[in-house]
């Protein structure tokens, strides 16, 4: 049970540093001058790289959840968690289908005509649309929300929650800012994590 704990544990840092880390790295592909398909075949390395960094974050990010609804103790806070991880387990798996749909991108520019008319059809298809590009937005704000949860746990010093709470403040303005901002803001969201992981590294089981 120990093993499995810190397994978890170790699973949260992990998600925001490679979450971070492939939004970063997709931000070459959004700079890149021309077209959707142009930016896919200049920079089709750089694509794939940041989406299967993407990919292994949302492996991490269900047990990263799971990891820090198990530290609550507080019993309404507990509750709370239980819905947000309602709401994060099948978000998380949209979220995968959508970096799954994305790794297909460049093979459409490859094949060219009616294929890439594809990628317009996905976003003009509402129930497509919500399901892989919408919807998955709600990943992040239960992470969000779930990590406030950890306020109510008493044990953890209240300086690493405050750290905390502000990395995730920064986050959530980031993208008003730059989208560089923000994406910086979620990879030191695994740094800001670090303490509490710690602490209950340490803590007996």
């Amino acid at each position: 049970m120990n093993t499995l704990h810190r397994a978890g544990l170790l699973c949260i840092p992990l998600t925001f540093l490679f979450a971070g880390t492939g939004m970063i790295w997709l931000l070459s592909v959004d700079n890149a001058p021309g077209t959707f398909f142009d930016k896919l075949a200049s920079n089709r390395g750089d694509w794939l790289g940041a989406h299967v960094i993407l990919l292994l974050s949302t492996v991490f990010l269900l047990p990263a959840a799971i990891s820090i609804h198990s530290t609550i103790q507080n019993k309404m806070a507990k509750t709370i968690a239980m819905a947000l991880l309602i709401v994060i387990t099948p978000t998380n798996i949209l979220l995968a289908g959508q970096y799954a749909i994305d790794f297909v991108m460049p093979l459409l520019g490859d094949i060219g005509g009616d294929a890439l008319q594809v990628h317009g059809l996905l976003y003009e298809t509402a129930l497509v649309d919500t399901l892989f590009y919408k919807l998955p937005n709600l990943v992040f704000l239960g992470l969000f929300l779930l990590s406030c949860t950890l306020f109510w746990n008493k044990e953890i010093p209240r300086k690493y929650v405050f750290i905390l709470l502000l990395n995730w403040i920064l986050v959530l303005i980031g993208n008003l800012v730059h989208p560089l901002f923000q994406r910086v803001g979620i990879v030191l969201l695994s740094f800001s994590f670090l303490p509490i992981v710690l602490f209950y590294w340490n803590k007996r089981w």
